[in-house]
């Protein structure tokens, strides 16, 4: 996941958006930053994950009590990342399908 962000980021600060105002390349602009803003939030949330599985023992784990709320939480930010994937395999199957 880190290296997914560091491309994201890297390709926003070098790739010169700005040169042309054509809709790709404003959507491309556009796409890529909400993908690296979810990517930091699951980045983020799994941080969070981390150091909340790491309070209490195992005999006591009140300090542990809001575990599902983050990793329900985080579910719901993996989910936009991964649908764009099923479709496109989906699409992918069909059209060897009819070839």
């Amino acid at each position: 996941m880190f290296c997914r962000f560091m491309i994201l980021t890297v390709s926003l600060v070098v790739v010169p958006f700005e040169t042309r105002r054509e809709l790709c390349v404003t959507s491309v602009k556009i796409y890529t930053s909400g993908f690296a803003a979810i990517l930091s939030l699951c980045a983020f949330l799994e941080m969070s994950v981390v150091w909340m599985s790491l309070r209490g023992t195992i005999i006591h784990r009140q300090p542990r009590s809001h575990m599902p709320c983050l990793v329900y939480g985080r579910l719901g930010t993996e989910t936009p990342l991964f649908l764009p994937n099923v479709k496109a395999k989906q699409y992918a199957v069909y059209i060897a399908v009819l070839a």
